[in-house]
């Protein structure tokens, strides 16, 4: 959850994504605040006019004022720190686990409650452009019930809100409405990884064993051995790479497109990293062998006889 949360947090470096973001929460506050109205009645009527207008140069004033503030240090902790629970209680999920507060599953939806970063907006709106002052806002706590935050903001707001305010959805689809099957068949994909990860790792250390203790010319042998692992290894890497670019391909929306690939190159550096670190370990096994058998081969051409014709 920790390294998924850095993840969250790697991602909101990428203009792209805070700005899609902050275009998002800016749109869903004007809505659900109706802040066009509230513009407005702030204005002389001398300028009725000119509402439109000054309400588009305001949401986008807004719009960049957000943008600059998803960026900051601090806010990409606070997003960090949300991801880090949802991640953690989805793990919780997967082993079985009650389903969390924060990670909501209504229908065919399951969603994240971002109403702590929404609330750094609203603060950030209040204090950079005057509108909703006055309103003092309830805290919104990365850990607490979206159910009651939203209640808590009707009544700071003094109206009604959308159920789904704040919330941003991971996960949408059939699946989701049975939701045992999906649990199920996480907890056997997550069964049958760690498996076959225990069993690669068990039949490369049989094989390097089997090499030293049974093969005749165990010099011979590691020097195969080396060169077909660093090639097979290269291989995945190569083909893991070509899939995991195309994912981004698939996904619309510049903002989205973005996050998907930050958070696939940031996800995978540790799997590029080992598999590079193998496939170094496996070449140097390999010339290592080639040495030796060079140097083998050396000292029985210097050892052998010279035939004297007669």
């Amino acid at each position: 959850s920790e390294k998924f949360a850095a993840v969250a947090e790697k991602v909101l470096e990428d203009p792209d994504v805070t700005d899609a973001l902050a275009t998002r929460i800016t749109t869903e506050v004007f809505t659900a605040l109706e802040l066009e109205a509230r513009l407005a009645e702030l204005l002389p009527s001398q300028l009725d006019p000119l509402t439109g207008t000054i309400v588009n140069a305001a949401q986008a004033a807004i719009d960049n004022q957000l943008s600059q503030l998803l960026a900051r240090e601090e806010t990409r902790q606070l997003i960090g720190e949300v991801v880090e629970r949802a991640h953690g209680r989805v793990v919780d999920v997967i082993r079985g686990d009650a389903l969390p507060d924060v990670i909501n599953v209504n229908d065919d939806q399951v969603t994240l409650n971002m109403l702590p970063v929404y609330g750094r907006a609203i603060t950030a709106i209040q204090d950079q452009f005057g509108i909703l002052s006055g309103i003092e806002l309830p805290e919104l706590e990365p850990g607490g019930d979206p159910s009651e935050q939203i209640s808590d903001l009707e009544e700071a707001f003094d109206r009604d809100l959308p159920d789904d305010f704040g919330q941003i959805t991971i996960y949408e689809g059939e699946a989701v409405a049975k939701a045992g099957d999906t649990v199920q068949l996480a907890r056997d994909a997550v069964t049958t990884a760690n498996r076959f990860l225990w069993v690669l790792l068990g039949v490369t250390v049989l094989l390097y064993a089997a090499v030293i203790i049974i093969a005749k010319n165990k010099k011979r042998a590691l020097l195969w051995l080396g060169v077909a692992s660093a090639v097979t290894l290269l291989l995945s890497r190569v083909i893991i790479s070509s899939i995991l670019e195309r994912i981004p391909q698939a996904v619309a929306g510049t903002g989205a497109r973005a996050t998907v690939d930050t958070a696939i190159r940031e996800l995978v550096s540790g799997l590029r990293f080992s598999t590079g670190f193998l496939i170094v370990v496996s070449l140097g096994v390999a010339g290592v062998s080639w040495w030796l058998l060079r140097k083998e081969r050396r000292e029985a051409a210097a050892t052998e006889p010279v035939a004297v014709e007669a």
